[in-house]
């Protein structure tokens, strides 16, 4: 966390997310310019499924009953971070067909880092350039004109 002035100047704000267990949380809380809140755990299915209804419900989107009922049952649903960060990568499915697929790898996480590899390499996937040797395996096709 070197990249963070200290003191921060008082106009400024920071948000920062991380576990306790994390080397983040134990620099951070050194600090006395440093305010850490903690994010009790959801332990019951409304409170879990309201935040994942509300934060898709601001970009109007929404999901059908079972796969509500999927994401509250999943093993990292007790963590406000998963559903959100989960609710925010569903949200950019504008065709609902792929929705299904994602989040069935995305609750196969077995952690909140897992999490962010998969959407990651899913963002690495959708958004890179496509280099020559991808473009070549990708069709077939090999060097030697195969």
């Amino acid at each position: 966390m070197s990249w963070l002035p200290y003191p921060l100047p008082p106009q400024c704000k920071v948000i920062i997310t991380c576990a306790s267990s994390d080397t983040a949380h134990k620099t951070l809380s050194q600090r006395d310019d440093i305010k850490i809140l903690s994010v009790p755990l959801l332990n019951d299915a409304k409170s879990k499924s309201k935040v994942v209804r509300e934060y898709l419900a601001i970009h109007c989107k929404c999901l059908d009953k079972a796969q509500l009922n999927h994401i509250v049952s999943s093993k990292l649903s007790d963590r406000p971070i998963f559903l959100t960060v989960l609710a925010n990568e569903l949200r950019m499915f504008g065709v609902y067909s792929r929705l299904d697929h994602h989040l069935e790898s995305y609750l196969d996480a077995l952690s909140i880092r897992d999490l962010w590899s998969k959407i990651i390499l899913r963002w690495v996937k959708d958004y890179s350039w496509p280099s020559e040797q991808g473009t070549k395996s990708e069709s077939g096709d090999n060097e030697t004109g195969g």
